[in-house]
């Protein structure tokens, strides 16, 4: 299959991971009958009443909120409302120096997802307490882009201090990507938390491997409410 046409499939079954994990809000925002609109400025995300932050284990500082379900598409408008934007400029400067990253900004979303629901695990360094997920199996020197989310989280930071979760950047980078290359725009609703700890183990065990049985990795999405499509759609990225 060409690589555009990989891509742009891949794009867009990308954004059902959400779903996986009770992140959707069962009704979209008032005013969100026109479908998705590009606009990074005024953004999706909003009404944002207790701060968080997003910083993972590397001296940005997490304060160890839990996952929460409830998400929504303005959760930073009050709080952070250029934070669209400068995921975008983030993701363009970093695209501008290496046309791969978009790949690997997608892959990176993918795999914290994949184990544990979508909240930054994927982020964070090995400590005394745990042994990260950086170093499993199948992501072992071949997931990258961790360096473009904490360029973004600093960004963000100067900005909008103690606010953004880094689970959302990921997610918001994602997408960034998936526009930037030419792929659909879909809204990302926000409000994750990070994860305050990360697991190998889980990670070896959740994330399908190029080097598994078809039927193991077919198991392991269908565990999630994924169909075969999707098992060639995301398979693919790793292959």
């Amino acid at each position: 299959m060409d690589r555009k046409i990989f891509s742009y499939w891949f794009i867009t079954h990308l954004a059902i991971l959400s779903l996986l994990f009770n992140e959707v809000v069962s009704s979209f925002p008032s005013g969100y009958n026109d479908g998705p609109k590009n606009d990074y400025n005024n953004g999706y995300n909003s009404g944002y009443n207790n701060g968080h932050n997003g910083g993972y284990n590397n001296g940005h500082g997490s304060r160890g909120y839990d996952m929460i379900s409830n998400l929504d598409y303005r959760f930073y408008d009050r709080s952070c409302p250029r934070l669209q934007m400068m995921v975008k400029s983030g993701v363009w400067r970093a695209f501008k120096d290496d046309s791969r990253i978009a790949a690997s900004l997608l892959r990176l979303h993918f795999h914290d997802c994949f184990v544990n629901g979508c909240d930054g695990s994927i982020l964070l360094d090995d400590s005394e307490d745990f042994k990260g997920e950086k170093n499993a199996l199948p992501n072992r020197n071949s997931v990258r882009g961790f360096d473009v989310i904490e360029d973004i989280k600093t960004d963000i930071e100067s900005a909008c201090p103690l606010t953004v979760s880094c689970a959302d950047i990921v997610a918001l980078a994602a997408r960034e990507a998936v526009v930037l290359t030419g792929g659909p725009f879909w809204p990302v609703p926000l409000g994750r938390r990070d994860s305050l700890t990360a697991s190998e183990q889980a990670a070896n065990t959740n994330l399908p491997s190029p080097f598994e049985p078809l039927e193991n990795i077919t198991a392991k999405f269908v565990s999630l409410g994924l169909d075969f499509k999707d098992v060639v759609v995301l398979s693919g990225l790793v292959t």
